[in-house]
């Protein structure tokens, strides 16, 4: 967390001090990091590097919202099923545990003849 934070305020000081004229900023909107991470990084000789960070974040933060979603799908099925919205074989996760009498979460494993 705290290096995301660290990141982040690092992105916002290079968009303020940015070379970049605001109508430029202004003009391409979303896509205008990759203009200022290259104009920023070109002090140093490092105009690609600037614009591959920015994409790798983006590319970063594009499969972390992917995952989120999926895990999250399997959530909801299990939460429809024992809400009776969905067929109750939803409900269990994992079909080879059954929920133990009274308790609440503890589970045991099916034996199989």
């Amino acid at each position: 967390m705290v290096t995301v934070t660290i990141l982040y305020a690092l992105v916002i000081v290079a968009m303020v001090n940015s070379p970049v004229p605001a109508e430029v900023v202004a003009r391409q909107g979303e896509t205008v990091m990759g203009t200022v991470a290259a104009a920023f990084f070109e002090r140093f000789g490092l105009a690609a590097v600037g614009q591959g960070l920015i994409v790798a974040g983006a590319i970063f933060s594009m499969v972390s919202a992917s995952n989120a979603s999926i895990l999250a799908a399997t959530g909801i099925g299990s939460l429809m099923g024992r809400q009776g919205q969905a067929p109750r074989r939803f409900s269990c996760i994992d079909s080879g545990t059954e929920r133990l009498p009274g308790a609440s979460g503890r589970r045991r494993r099916r034996s199989f003849p």
